[in-house]
């Protein structure tokens, strides 16, 4: 059985250890999986450990060198989002970094816009929906283009059950929803995304 390779980026947030923990427990998936976290010593990479075993390493680089060094097989798990400051955007240069290297199978958690027709064709007028709409071009275009015809994947939740918690943080995101009735929003779980 070929053993192939996937980079989670965002290992330590909720998407990335759910896809992470799904990935291990399934028994028929050959994976090497590697957790691309900005700071391996913090809690949250720390918390990641219980979930290694030999076929699980947490790594703390660039990814573009990462990836060079690396040259997964399979694909990439990428959740990242725009620099707010810098206005710049992360996603596109390891899309960019994945063609180049390879990379068989690239996946990239975007937002819903308002349906399959919508989504697909209007960014809305919310900067951080833009953003994610100019990725997923720039993720079509660059796939399309590549040697290899990377395939590629676009997830679109809307909102996550994970955020309905007893914290400050989950309060606020549930007094926002009740403010929005009766707009309905579609809401799915981290582990249910990734399974």
């Amino acid at each position: 059985m070929i053993t192939r390779k996937i980079l989670v980026v965002c290992a330590t947030g909720k998407q990335g250890g759910a896809l992470i923990e799904a990935l291990l427990a399934s028994k028929t998936s050959n994976f090497d999986i590697y957790g691309l976290t900005r700071d391996a010593a913090s809690n949250s990479a720390k918390k990641l450990m219980p979930r290694r075993s030999p076929w699980f390493k947490v790594i703390q680089k660039f990814p573009n060198l990462f990836l060079s060094k690396l040259a997964l097989e399979f694909g990439v798990f990428s959740l990242l989002q725009c620099q707010a400051k810098t206005k710049r955007s992360r996603p596109k240069p390891l899309i960019d970094a994945s063609v180049v290297n390879g990379i068989q199978h690239f996946v990239f958690t975007s937002v819903d816009r308002g349906g399959p027709s919508k989504s697909e064709n209007d960014p809305t007028y919310v900067p951080h929906f833009i953003t994610k709409y100019n990725i997923e071009k720039h993720l079509k275009e660059k796939a399309a283009g590549s040697p290899q015809k990377m395939a590629w994947t676009i997830l679109r939740p809307v909102a996550f059950l994970d955020n309905l918690t007893p914290d400050f943080l989950g309060k606020s995101f549930s007094r926002i929803m009740k403010q929005m009735d009766p707009t309905k929003i579609n809401m799915i779980g981290t582990k249910t995304l990734a399974g």
